[in-house]
């Protein structure tokens, strides 16, 4: 259909419903009514219609038996697809189909997967999902297979989860548990002006499908007002086992109207240049040393609680990487009061979320709920992080989890050569050689002990190595009390420090090639050391680099995606950690331009150093980027939380929000030339390349770069 399509058939559409009534507009933000009201009648008030578009207002398909395929794609493990459909937006049934979608496959406790990935552990993980379509929609089921599971047995163990929820129907409890989660993602979806899911994009939803775009009140009583006997009636009338889409995707080689007087050519002049002033920061200490850092945001009844543990991956003993990783996972797997399948049916029944995860330098335990719920929130959170009893069972279950994660990320070129980089920049043993999965090897994770995990916890989760971050609908006369009450008992102890660790990069090549045959992209990471987080170049390296790599219209992209056509995209980037820090190129690029893709980052890495240093164009419109992006950091109180325990994390100043946009504009063309010249080395190139080297080689020795390591996939 493509290939026969005229550019008259896409005028044709184009004409028909690309006009101002088949649209609706919406302005959300900080703005004059009046002022956005006179630019949208000039611009878009003398637009003629269009001709009347005719919709479908309801047309859902019924399949007339079960449609089954099989696809091999180059993966690692099998894959479960089951779909069905089902109606569309706002229609009948259509919240029904989101709180079933919640009730198969949200949370630990959920039908599939307590059955699958919890009890039976054939799965890896599973998903459910409504979507929900302007005349219909597709209700979705998807498991990926453990190692060495049957596609088939999988789908025999979900067809029998589904029939018992057809048979005995859905408990109260937990279609309770499932409307709370969504009311209150409902709310954490309003935290944003824009962006999918946005205020603004649901305004214009709302406005689309009902004429009403302050809709969203009703649109949200329809899931309070769902009952276990509506949800029911949704699963037996759309849900048949005889008239489904299967399908089986499986490993490669296995089977299985007036004048208009304005000129639309020219953008309109910016108005007034809005000003931003960034949340204050409060601060108090807690009676067992812990320091609290509070941001209020009272628009919704949400509040964010994040305890930022200052050690992360960096922190694993030298011959157990992983440890970290593995002991803030395990953490809300067991206590001494829940297992983990009570722990997430409690966060279930608040409607929180209740996360635990690390970082090469922190380690976290975050929490958002709705502020009537946050006194038992902050007793289960308190829980997993002051008793937490790494259940030996649970440990097997979540090892088993990293080493599938591992076997999957071993098929994917990206996650590889980023492995190998990291190891070839910072050498073998060093902390920050770490994959940034933080799960460390395969080898591993299959030695570490409940044992290490409760020393990991007993040396690292301390308040005195802790702080807790809150963003919200609080106070902090509030925060302060109910913090205390949750973790005034927990006791101050020594910390294992962090080691000093210098990197001491791979002398064995400058360029090294993973052989991948019959690859049709080649992966290319070029990069060396950078700088640790609190080094006063940071901020004007990022604003030097965004020109440079670090956009669509950066220098590297325009190169070598619109210029030359080698890749979709190609970018620059600086990652900065607690001691040290990296600066990299990198792209997928077509196999044959390999070397041309490998010559032309060089050019652009060097040129930037002097030949064609940026431009101040180029400066000043990379300044404004960062500028104006500035305050979409604090649009969510997660993002605020997030910011905060960064700047908490890197013991930096508290006033660093205030003085970002000052410290960017103040940035010039020599300083940035400067950053360059000080921070791009290219003497200290690390290069790793994954491809098919029979077809690459003959380019990149061309290339005389230096010596060039080749090695198998497998020997990473």
């Amino acid at each position: 259909d493509l290939g026969a399509a005229s550019i008259e058939d896409v005028s044709e559409f184009f004409g028909l419903y690309y006009a101002p009534n088949n649209a609706s507009l919406c302005v959300a933000g900080d703005f004059e009514p009046a002022a956005a009201r006179a630019l949208i009648g000039e611009y878009f008030g003398t637009l003629p219609p269009g001709r009347p578009v005719q919709r479908f207002q309801k047309w859902i398909p019924k399949l007339d038996g079960e449609h089954r395929a099989v696809a091999q794609d180059d993966v690692e493990l099998p894959r479960l697809y089951m779909a069905w459909h089902t109606p569309g937006v706002l229609q009948p049934g259509d919240a029904e189909s989101d709180l079933l979608a919640s009730v198969l496959a949200s949370g630990k406790t959920s039908r599939l997967y307590k059955a699958l990935v919890y009890e039976q552990q054939i799965a890896q993980d599973v998903a459910a999902y409504q979507d929900s379509r302007g005349i219909s929609g597709i209700f979705t089921i998807q498991v990926t297979a453990k190692p060495g599971v049957s596609i088939d047995d999988l789908e025999k163990a979900v067809d029998a989860e589904l029939r018992t929820l057809l048979d005995k129907g859905v408990r109260k409890d937990e279609l309770a548990r499932a409307r709370t989660s969504y009311e209150a993602g409902f709310m954490r979806r309003m935290q944003n002006i824009g962006g999918f899911g946005g205020k603004a994009d649901q305004l214009n939803a709302y406005n689309i499908r009902t004429g009403d775009p302050g809709y969203m009140k009703r649109d949200l009583q329809r899931y309070r007002d769902a009952s276990a006997r509506s949800v029911m009636d949704f699963a037996h009338a759309y849900l048949d086992l005889g008239r489904r889409a299967v399908l089986h995707v499986v490993p490669l080689g296995q089977l299985a109207a007036s004048e208009s007087v304005v000129d639309r050519t020219r953008m309109p002049g910016a108005g007034r240049e809005p000003s931003f002033a960034p949340p204050a920061i409060q601060s108090a200490d807690l009676s067992n040393g812990m320091k609290l850092y509070l941001v209020e945001k009272h628009e919704l009844p949400l509040v964010q609680v994040n305890l930022v543990v200052k050690s992360g991956w960096a922190a694993d003993p030298a011959d157990k990487p992983g440890a970290t990783a593995l002991t803030a996972d395990m953490l809300d797997e067991g206590t001494r009061s829940r297992d983990a399948l009570q722990i997430s049916d409690r966060a279930r029944e608040l409607g929180a979320q209740l996360g635990t995860f690390s970082g090469f330098d922190g380690s976290y335990v975050n929490l958002n709920v709705l502020k009537a719920h946050l006194d038992d929130g902050l007793d289960l959170m308190s829980d997993v992080v002051l008793n937490p009893t790494f259940p030996e069972a649970e440990l097997e279950r979540i090892r088993a989890e990293y080493l599938g994660r591992i076997q999957q990320e071993s098929m994917q070129p990206v996650v590889t050569a980023y492995k190998l980089f990291q190891k070839r920049l910072f050498g073998e043993g060093h902390p920050y050689a770490q994959p940034f999965t933080g799960t460390g090897s395969a080898e591993s994770v299959q030695k570490l002990t409940r044992d290490d995990l409760v020393r990991q916890h007993r040396e690292l989760y301390r308040p005195n190595n802790t702080a807790v971050v809150v963003a919200g609908d609080l106070t902090l006369g509030e925060a302060v009390g109910k913090l205390e009450r949750t973790f005034a008992r927990w006791e101050r102890g020594p910390v294992r420090p962090v080691a000093a660790s210098v990197a001491r990069p791979s002398g064995d090549g400058k360029i090294c090639v993973v052989d991948k045959p019959g690859a049709q992209q080649s992966v290319i990471v070029i990069g060396h050391e950078g700088l640790a987080q609190n080094d006063p170049d940071v901020l004007p390296m990022q604003v030097m680099n965004l020109p440079l790599g670090g956009q669509f219209m950066s220098r590297v992209n325009m190169n070598l995606r619109e210029d030359k056509g080698y890749t979709y995209g190609a970018r620059t980037m600086t990652l900065n950690f607690g001691q040290s820090g990296i600066f990299l190129a990198f792209s997928q690029v077509h196999t044959e331009y390999t070397a041309e893709s490998v010559m032309e980052f060089m050019k652009e890495l060097d040129d930037v150093r002097g030949p064609r240093p940026i431009s101040d164009q180029e400066l000043a419109d990379g300044k404004n980027q960062l500028v104006k992006s500035f305050p979409q950091q604090f649009q969510t109180i997660g993002g605020i939380a997030g910011q905060l325990g960064d700047l908490v994390l890197y013991d930096q100043p508290l006033n660093e929000w205030r003085t970002y946009v000052r410290r960017v504009t103040e940035t010039d063309q020599a300083q940035v030339l400067d950053m360059a010249r000080r921070h791009i080395d290219p003497g200290a190139y690390q290069i790793v390349i994954i491809g098919d080297w029979s077809e690459i080689e003959a380019g990149l020795r061309g290339l005389d770069l230096g010596e060039i390591v080749v090695m198998d996939s497998d020997a990473i």
